[in-house]
């Protein structure tokens, strides 16, 4: 599911960027980025957290550890702090981004090395796996490396703003 949204966003993002008048790297780096952070590690991990609450149950088997354990509840609160984080790029730009995308990064590589380790273990690694592993876990990375140090320096938000 998580695959076919980043597919999804990544076309809304481009339909976006191709309408956009200035297309400059910096520009269609920071466009498809934010449509990552909201889509992706925003509005879908708000749900995940959400319902990792309220119905633990139906997450069981996708978190891999019990639903009335209280690291279940420790990690929906997480996925949603750090959703909040994410949805907030809509309103802030520049250097608030760098936030989002430090916590994401984190989590994306140690959620990219825990899978392929699992896989490894189970001796189920196939080259379609892990471009699939590697498309879901690092999309965002792709996107902030689009910008040079001196877009992202005039995207800061200055001290009025």
């Amino acid at each position: 599911m998580f695959f076919f949204l980043l597919i999804a966003l990544l076309i809304g993002a481009g339909i976006l960027v191709y309408s956009s008048k200035e297309r400059t790297t910096g520009r269609v780096g920071e466009i498809t980025f934010v449509w990552l952070l909201v889509g992706y590690c925003g509005v879908a991990t708000l749900v995940y957290g959400i319902v990792g609450l309220a119905a633990p149950e139906i997450l069981e088997e996708a978190q891999g550890f019990p639903a009335n354990a209280p690291v279940f509840s420790f990690v929906s609160m997480a996925m949603i702090a750090m959703s909040v984080a994410s949805l907030l790029t809509v309103r802030y730009r520049g250097i608030y981004l760098i936030g989002p995308a430090v916590c994401w990064t984190i989590f994306f590589a140690g959620a990219m090395f825990i899978h392929l380790g699992d896989f490894s273990r189970r001796g189920g690694v196939t080259h379609g796996g892990v471009l699939a592993i590697f498309a879901t876990r690092w999309p965002h990375r792709v996107a902030v490396s689009q910008r040079t140090p001196d877009e992202r320096r005039a995207t800061a938000p200055s001290v009025t703003d």
